[in-house]
């Protein structure tokens, strides 16, 4: 089906680039990689800051629509005038497939235009919803009407089959995925051992965890320092809790980093720490520094405990335990050999097994299974069906 022209797709997601986060990162780099491949991508996100509410990159046209806006304000006309500029835009596009994004309140938008006018969709789990709470009722009904579900680590596709059984039949581990790009790795700094946390700065993430484990750190490595880069609501107390434990002179907020500056960061490091204490659904930060060769300590936490093979990529310490991370982080700062073997191991394992080819095979077997009405799930790519949900190699 569609050999000879473009498969046209309606990619569905909460935010889209210049907005930074894992979900962003990876569309960025999936759609150009998708086009080559003979998708003509229309991308539907939500309205931020000064963007612009139409464009073209890169020949992807971009609509920017008010979803939260108009969610928050309740308003009925409101909605119906999202309503129409939605279902104009799905008229213009023409669609053959729908590539969901659920990690918002936006996908409430997608069912409803998508019940007036059913279209195929995939939809892509990049959340936690272990916990879904208001959110259960949507995320039930997308599920219902969804063509097929994917999920980005097993630990997440065995939370939402336990969650939501009746899917187990149409859905489907893929990992995300991510280019080397300018990923190019250098020799272990010289000079103070450096530990680096990266990401929003929200309680979830546990960089509260991450500073009082610095701290027992600088008892055996005065020298150490700690760069805890992003921004976020926290970040004024995770200020103060860096003056309360005396650590004013060790630790640096740089605050938001620009996405073609992150693998710079991680280069001037030695180690990452990701301190999560929420259930992650996959770990791109972790990725990030597995392409520059550089070890990771995370916490034992949903999709982490795949992406970090403990003992062989990095290590994994059970979530809240500023101990356990501290020892481990002491550990490696303590031998250097250890530390950039892991580091290396990490670098080959991550473009072996989570490279954006192998993230954008998987979907396109999909889509076409999709689009032929047929899904056997012995012609769907390994990389794309993992049903027995198999313990990561780190168990």
């Amino acid at each position: 089906m569609h050999s000879g022209k473009p498969i046209r797709l309606l990619y569905w997601t909460e935010f889209f680039w210049p907005t930074i986060g894992g979900v962003e990162t990876l569309a960025a780099q999936v759609i150009p990689v998708l086009k080559k491949r003979g998708y003509d991508i229309t991308v539907v996100t939500t309205q931020q800051f000064d963007y612009p509410e139409h464009e073209i990159l890169d020949e992807t046209t971009i609509h920017r629509l008010p979803f939260h806006e108009v969610l928050r304000s309740r308003d009925p006309e409101a909605f119906i005038r999202l309503r129409r500029r939605i279902g104009s835009i799905r008229d213009d596009v023409a669609p053959d497939l729908i590539h969901a994004n659920l990690y918002g309140p936006s996908i409430a938008l997608h069912l409803e235009s998508n019940r007036r006018a059913p279209i195929p969709t995939v939809v892509a789990i990049h959340a936690d919803f272990s916990e879904s709470g208001g959110m259960g009722g949507i995320v039930h009904r997308a599920f219902d009407e969804a063509a097929w579900v994917t999920a980005v680590s097993d630990a997440t596709l065995g939370d939402i089959r336990s969650m939501f059984p009746e899917i187990q039949d149409k859905s489907s581990r893929i990992y995300n995925g991510l280019t080397a790009g300018n990923a190019k790795p250098t020799p272990m700094p010289a000079g103070p051992p450096h530990i680096l946390c990266i990401g929003r700065l929200i309680r979830e993430k546990g960089f509260d965890v991450a500073l009082n484990a610095f701290a027992n750190v600088r008892e055996s490595f005065p020298d150490a320092r700690l760069t805890v880069a992003g921004d976020g609501p926290e970040r004024p107390a995770l200020e103060e809790q860096a003056r309360s434990l005396g650590l004013e002179g060790s630790v640096t907020f740089p605050g938001w980093v620009e996405p073609d500056s992150v693998f710079d960061l991680i280069s001037r490091s030695t180690v990452m720490a990701i301190p999560s204490r929420w259930r992650e659904p996959f770990g791109l930060v972790a990725i990030e520094a597995a392409l520059m060769a550089r070890p990771v300590v995370a916490a034992r936490t949903g999709g982490l405990a795949e992406v970090v093979i403990d003992g062989k990529t990095g290590y994994l310490v059970g979530k809240e335990n500023p101990l356990a991370l501290a020892e481990r982080l002491k550990l490696l700062l303590s031998q250097p050999r250890l530390a950039e073997g892991l580091g290396q191991a990490a670098r080959k394992d991550t473009i072996e097994r989570f490279s954006i080819d192998a993230n954008v095979d998987a979907y396109d077997a999909l889509y076409r299974r999709v689009l032929d009405s047929s899904l056997d799930q012995s012609a769907v790519p390994q990389n794309a069906m993992t049903g027995t949900n198999q313990p990561p190699p780190s168990a």
